[in-house]
């Protein structure tokens, strides 16, 4: 490179020199590398340092560094493969040494406009091999890279932090409540999953309790990498600044995608922020700016959900036998099993009336009601006695007309 403009033009093929432009040391940096470029023109000609900082009205220190060190644009510029790209591809480094020491590039998408172009980037990754993978390998066994990156995302969507340790370098991070012992099973499968897709992550240091989490909390997180950086911008549509607690994700692509990868998405989003609630016979999901993105993945795969308050709810029965046949928790095993108990009050709830006993079990809720059952918790107990499902709304009808059943 012999000038400025020479520098911008191999800026511009980095995927993060929006990043890097908009740091407030940018503009010094710049008039520092043109400095740069005219001091060695200037040392052709066999003048002193000294000499030349007094031309370029600069500190001689600065000059004398100069020796031994480039300007930090000229240094990261350096770094970026000279290789021409074509239109909507930037170099992206996955690793780095330090501040400025980029390693490890690969070619990504600046928009996704389909999943091959997710393809071209999982393609380039290469899958961790360590001894916490082997067991986690055992564990969950085989995952491919397409399903880790579907889970990852899902998780990023959901519950999973991502914190920037740098302009140009984040991380995912992932806060579990120590209520639930199976808690460590998604933590250590989102660790397994970016392993896949060759990003190091690993449990620290527990979470202290605080208010909304008086018990603390587990918490995994990644790497500090650049990657992270093009999962959020390229792949959820966010900028470095938003997040999906307030902003809904623009991922267009998603909807071209096969429905393989859409259901590792959506397993993703309900380990971190879904629920089986039983009492209810719904499946809900509480990722708010998302719902109408949910609801939509969800009904590619002929599952219906509907939009009420802050949730996406699941409740038709064939939805709901849908959704738990999908399966829709993958790693959050408590959830599964909650999902797997609803189903199985639900697929014995038919043809109730029919039954000999029919106006036995009528009796038998209003008699638990009258002991202090509270009515939610009244059809456990009917399952358990009569292997019968009743929806828990039905049980408040059955309450409001006791007198037709004495």
């Amino acid at each position: 490179m012999k000038n400025k403009e020479e520098l911008l033009k191999r800026l511009r093929n980095y995927y993060l020199f929006d990043e890097i432009k908009t740091a407030h040391t940018f503009k010094k940096n710049l008039n520092l590398a043109e400095r740069y470029f005219k001091y060695k023109e200037l040392k052709k000609e066999n003048l002193s340092w000294w000499k030349i900082s007094k031309i370029l009205n600069i500190n001689p220190r600065t000059v004398y560094h100069w020796k031994k060190q480039t300007p930090k644009l000229i240094k990261i510029a350096n770094q970026i493969p000279k290789n021409k790209l074509p239109q909507n591809i930037k170099w992206l480094n996955l690793k780095m040494e330090g501040q400025w020491k980029l390693k490890n590039f690969i070619k990504v998408p600046v928009k996704i406009n389909n999943y091959k172009d997710i393809k071209l980037v999982l393609n380039q990754l290469q899958s961790l091999e360590n001894g916490f993978v082997e067991k986690w390998k055992q564990k969950y066994k085989e995952i491919d890279k397409d399903q880790a990156f579907g889970y990852i995302i899902g998780l990023m969507i959901s519950d999973a932090d991502k914190d920037r340790g740098s302009i140009l370098s984040s991380r995912i991070r992932i806060g579990l409540s120590k209520i639930y012992d199976w808690s460590k099973n998604i933590g250590e499968a989102m660790c397994y999953c970016l392993s896949i897709i060759g990003i190091e992550a690993k449990r620290v240091k527990d979470g202290k309790p605080y208010k909304k989490a008086p018990n603390g909390k587990y918490i995994w997180r990644s790497q500090l990498t650049p990657f992270v950086n093009w999962l959020r911008k390229s792949c959820l549509g966010l900028s470095l600044n938003e997040t999906t607690t307030h902003t809904p994700v623009r991922m267009s692509w998603v909807f071209n995608s096969s429905k393989e990868i859409i259901k590792w998405i959506l397993n993703g989003i309900y380990d971190g922020d879904g629920c089986a609630h039983i009492r209810g016979w719904q499946i809900t999901n509480a990722d708010q700016p998302n719902q109408e993105f949910v609801n939509k993945l969800l009904y590619i795969l002929d599952i219906k959900a509907v939009s009420r308050g802050p949730k996406s709810i699941i409740e038709t029965k064939k939805s709901l036998k849908l959704a738990s046949q999908l399966p829709i928790f993958r790693f959050a095993t408590g959830k599964i099993e909650d999902s797997k108990k609803l189903i199985r009050l639900m697929e014995n709830s038919n043809s109730i009336s029919k039954r000999k006993d029919y106006n036995e079990i009528m009796r038998k809720v209003i008699k638990l009601n009258k002991r202090g059952l509270a009515p939610k918790d009244i059809p456990f107990k009917i399952f358990e006695e009569y292997n019968i499902g009743i929806h828990p709304r039905r049980i408040y009808t059955i309450l409001n007309r006791s007198d037709l059943f004495g």
